[in-house]
């Protein structure tokens, strides 16, 4: 918490204005509207049907304004058997495959560290919309996108799931990219912290064989890959994981310290990069990261409809009263 306030909320809304809105009630409703008519892209995650229940149909929204690109993310789709059901990330992620690709040979499904599932869904909807905004300069009309969640969870699966398709299973951690072959794992240093070694490509291995003195390994990487791995893992236990580092500094062997999150602001490539900064929000600052997009300064993150009355004076609207939901 940060003066009160939840530093993930900070980092998801900073730079927005938060207008607090009843769908309920007629003066809701009117503002939404006035909104409406005034906006180049509407994004909405009610269940489906809501909308439609208000009386805010993408249909009539449209009809308020017919540039209007209008996004409707949800779960399982706004159609299907699946529509109108709840469901979370690792839903998304079992239904879409995703979840059964990570994980260790002949163990359950392991979840990953973040939501797959919702952030790939809410990138495709963003790429969506500027397609969506581009094909507005040809046709001066908006239109209805569905954006599903478990959808994107499958879109992931790029490379696995053509072979899937094609007849071909591969079991759990077999895979070529999943973690357990020896030219693509993670392995523990002396100090109990982690490599990520990827040396796929052959130019790859010839190069962390020769940094790693054992020219013995540079014919044995698919030929004997068990025995290749626990020579790996006893090697990368003789050193700590920033030794490591050092030694392999400037050796192209696609080999990097793994990370964790409390290290990231700091480390050169985040430094150089300058992916992170101060935000100010309330009476002190808020350490955040910028996002892949850009480097500009941004607001601090608003309070629940501190900006009601704001967007009312912008739009002509009569009655602002506060700050409180209208």
């Amino acid at each position: 918490m940060h003066e009160g306030t939840s530093v993930q909320f900070i980092a998801l809304n900073r730079g927005k204005r938060s207008v607090a809105v009843d769908l309920k009630t007629p003066e809701g409703r009117d503002l939404l509207l006035a909104l409406v008519r005034t906006a180049d892209v509407f994004v909405e995650s009610f269940r489906p049907g809501v909308l439609a229940r208000l009386g805010l149909a993408p249909e009539l929204l449209s009809a308020e304004n017919p540039r209007l690109v209008i996004l409707s993310l949800s779960g399982y789709g706004q159609d299907g058997p699946y529509s109108h059901r709840a469901g979370h990330d690792l839903n998304y992620a079992a239904l879409g495959g995703a979840l059964a690709t990570c994980g260790l040979p002949g163990g359950p499904p392991a979840p990953v560290g973040f939501q797959v599932a919702d952030i790939g869904g809410a990138l495709f909807g963003a790429i969506s919309v500027l397609g969506a905004l581009v094909a507005r300069h040809t046709t001066g009309l908006g239109r209805a996108l569905d954006v599903c969640l478990a959808d994107a969870a499958v879109a992931f699966n790029a490379l696995s799931l053509p072979s899937a398709l094609a007849g071909q299973k591969t079991p759990r951690g077999l895979g070529l990219l999943d973690g357990q072959r020896p030219g693509y794992s993670v392995y523990e240093a002396a100090d109990g912290r982690f490599l990520a070694v990827a040396p796929l490509e052959p130019k790859f291995w010839v190069a962390l064989c020769d940094a790693c003195e054992r020219p013995d390994w540079k014919g044995r990487l698919h030929a004997d890959p068990e025995k290749i791995r626990a020579e790996l893992r006893a090697l990368f236990a003789t050193r700590t994981r920033d030794e490591w580092v050092a030694r392999l500094a400037g050796v192209d062997a696609c080999v990097e310290p793994v990370l964790e999150l409390d290290e990231l602001d700091g480390h050169p490539l985040h430094t150089a990069r300058e992916r992170f900064f101060s935000l100010v929000q309330g009476k002190g600052t808020v350490r955040q990261a910028f996002t892949p997009v850009g480097r500009s300064a941004v607001r601090p993150a608003p309070a629940l409809g501190e900006h009601t009355d704001e967007l009312r004076r912008e739009l002509g609207l009569p009655g602002a009263q506060g700050s409180a939901p209208l």
